[in-house]
């Protein structure tokens, strides 16, 4: 699985998207005035959700290559 997880992480198509879509997020994110809160916030979610998405794949890797390494032990 953290070989099918690093290769979804590393693809092309996926790097595109989520390198566009942060900077799309971050444009919009400064562009916001500082009393519109309520966008402010939901932008600010989307970032982390981003995040967590990319955690997510790092830590299956991460976890794959632990579980590969005690097997060789």
């Amino acid at each position: 699985m953290g070989e099918q997880a690093k290769a979804w992480l590393n693809h092309p198509v996926y790097s595109k998207v989520r390198t566009v879509l942060k900077a799309q997020l971050i444009d919009q994110f400064e562009k916001s005035n500082f009393n519109q809160k309520q966008m402010r916030e939901e932008i600010w979610a989307d970032l982390r959700a981003l995040r967590r998405v990319e955690s997510a794949f790092e830590r299956i890797i991460r976890d794959a290559d632990q579980a590969v390494k005690k097997a060789e032990k």
